[in-house]
């Protein structure tokens, strides 16, 4: 343990800036989003830079995403307990942009699409409890988000925004946008649920999501992470049109996944990994690629998960062998 920093409430979510990386966001339960830098020398310490109050001290901060564009470094998006969502710039300070009741419960996630857009027309995911994915442009964002499900619209930006509460079985808890070489054509992202699964989906010019590919993980998906591939190209492997996703499962325990493209429309999810030694609900995972763990094995991926009523924190490894393996019998051996 290097430092213990006493935040302003609990800490429901925080991720370091994919532009600066020694800033780090934190969400807490009083409505507030805090800011650390990271320093390494003399010795490695966080400092809180301010706080900011987007909400109401009763409401929770659920989840966060800094923007992905470079032009826009200190933009987060926010997501609360009383399904609203928010844009701030954390040097601006105040709430740039607001969505009223986005959603009718609590809006679990919030993320930024990766699909090459101009940097204004920037698609902005939520997913809620009321089990609605809703996708938005935030120079779009108004009190009346809602009043769309699905309906045809015609022109690419002109879709926005989409509300859907009709593919979720259960309320709607992660969302992470993919993309993969050869199938670039659409908005296309996964999306974990209260109902289990796991599910792929792309978002047609006229505004309607089409699921692609769907699987039962065996407990509420609350977290998806894309990890790092252990392919190289001196190396035999199935397809280069897929990528790995690490799920946090709840009380399922922890899941490492391949996800894969075949086809325009046609996708594949294969569970290659279960963890399963976590005694409480699994929220959160991560995880990196090591070298020379295991003997007769280049790299391993070393994944951390974490559990909470019994506050534990596990560290596992998934050899590369069973990342890169397209048989039936290593996945029958670590997998079901």
């Amino acid at each position: 343990m290097l430092q213990t920093v006493p935040t302003c409430g609990a800490v429901l979510d925080l991720h370091f800036s994919p532009h600066h990386p020694e800033v780090l966001a934190v969400a807490t339960s009083v409505g507030a989003l805090e800011i650390y830098r990271l320093h390494r020398v003399p010795s490695i310490s966080l400092e809180r830079l301010l706080l900011v109050q987007a909400f109401d001290p009763a409401i929770l901060i659920l989840s966060l995403a800094w923007h992905p564009s470079p032009e826009r470094s200190t933009e987060i998006a926010v997501s609360s307990s009383d399904g609203n969502i928010a844009l701030l710039d954390y040097k601006k300070n105040p709430v740039i942009q607001l969505v009223k009741e986005a959603h009718s419960l609590e809006a679990w996630t919030v993320s930024w699409s990766n699909f090459d857009r101009t940097l204004d027309d920037r698609v902005l995911y939520s997913g809620g409890d009321d089990s609605g994915l809703g996708a938005f442009l935030p120079r779009q964002l108004s009190s009346e988000v809602r009043a769309h499900d699905d309906n045809s619209k015609s022109t690419a930006t002109a879709i926005f925004p989409v509300f859907n509460t009709k593919i979720h079985g259960a309320g709607v808890t992660a969302i992470l946008p993919i993309k993969i070489a050869n199938h670039s054509t659409s908005e296309t992202i996964l999306t974990g649920s209260y109902d289990e699964y796991i599910r792929v989906l792309a978002l047609s010019t006229k505004g309607v999501w089409k699921v692609l590919a769907e699987k039962r993980l065996g407990g509420g998906v609350w977290r998806l992470k894309q990890i790092a591939s252990p392919e190289r190209n001196d190396m035999p492997t199935p397809t280069r049109n897929s990528l790995y996703v690490l799920a946090s499962c709840m009380h399922a325990g922890a899941r490492v996944l391949q996800i894969r493209n075949t086809g325009d429309e046609t996708w594949s999810i294969r569970v290659l990994y279960r963890f399963e030694e976590h005694e409480s609900m699994n929220y959160g995972s991560d995880a990196t690629m090591v070298q020379g763990l295991d003997e007769g094995e280049d790299q391993s991926t070393v994944i951390a998960s974490t559990s909470f009523y019994d506050r534990k924190l596990c560290l596992w490894r998934v050899p590369s062998s069973i990342m890169l393996s397209n048989t039936p019998a290593a996945v029958s051996k670590y997998a079901t």
